[in-house]
């Protein structure tokens, strides 16, 4: 609950400061400019402190409900304005009150991770422009350590050949946070987890995927959060249900955005495109080796 007479203290706080200000400048005036100057230094210090005490997320967050004022082009700005609109439910609001969220994997969620072929990894780039990097395999791609209890405590997933932009990769190595999305097909709950991630090269972990020549290095995700997410987006989407499909995948050129000009150059790197992907599943379907992009 928001007090209504917060607001009031940052008046009495103003009011102080300008009399203690007043005060320090008529008594210091004898005093050298080095301590003048120290006595404004503690001074502005003790005001952020009361500040803080008393407005803790911000002057706007100490407004009573009353007082918050719609954006006039309906945007929301500040959370009491949200829950006002979708107040709070049982499941809770944030990460220390929601008990469905757990530090670590338990034993449902590594079942999940094993039975998994997909999974979507986000992240942040030094200019905190967010990315999504889809990841895939047979089902249980994703190594899971454990600790003694039986605690999934970190993911090892591994990299495999792809189109070399490395973004998700980059991002890791100047933000180590991210989160995931695992996803398995017909199951409508998807689990969500994240936490710190690091790259390792190191044959400690890479022995987990020594069936796969093509993997180089290893993304590592020491897990801070996991919960379950429910249905009701698959069961809107109806994306598991094959009645629901289109008759035939849609085709992205690639080319158009190589050789926006050239048509010709265009089309020839879209078939180079198909032809890779034929080879790709070559090597799904047989013993080949898949090469990168």
């Amino acid at each position: 609950m928001v007090s209504r007479n917060k607001p009031k203290y940052l008046i009495h706080i103003f009011i102080g400061f300008n009399v203690l200000v007043v005060l320090l400048s008529t008594f210091t005036m004898i005093l050298p400019i080095s301590f003048r100057e120290a006595c404004f230094t503690i001074l502005g210090v003790f005001f952020k402190f009361l500040y803080d005490r008393f407005f803790p997320t911000g002057w706007r967050s100490a407004q009573p409900p009353s007082a918050i004022i719609s954006h006039p082009d309906g945007f929301i700005e500040i959370v009491q304005q949200l829950r006002k609109i979708l107040p709070p439910g049982p499941s809770g609001t944030n990460f220390q009150n929601a008990k469905k969220i757990i530090s670590y994997l338990d034993d449902q969620m590594i079942d999940y991770i094993h039975k998994s072929p997909f999974l979507q990894l986000s992240s942040i780039d030094s200019e905190n422009r967010p990315f999504i990097s889809p990841k895939g395999g047979s089902p249980g791609f994703v190594k899971i350590l454990q600790d003694k209890n039986g605690k999934g405590t970190t993911l090892i997933i591994p990299d495999r050949p792809g189109n070399r932009l490395l973004f998700g990769l980059q991002n890791i190595i100047q933000h180590p946070n991210v989160s995931i999305l695992f996803e398995i097909p017909g199951t409508y709950t998807t689990l969500r987890c994240g936490g710190r991630a690091s790259i390792s090269t190191s044959t400690k972990y890479l022995h987990h995927h020594s069936d796969d020549k093509n993997v180089k290095l290893v993304i590592l995700v020491q897990i801070q959060h996991a919960f379950f997410h429910c249905a009701k987006a698959y069961m809107r989407s109806r994306l598991w249900n094959h009645n629901t499909w289109p008759s035939e995948s849609m085709k992205i050129s690639f080319g158009r955005y190589f050789s926006p000009k050239d048509l010709y150059l265009a089309k020839k790197i879209d078939a180079d495109v198909a032809n890779h992907y034929k080879e790709v599943q070559q090597v799904l379907d047989g013993p080949m080796e898949e090469k990168e992009d």
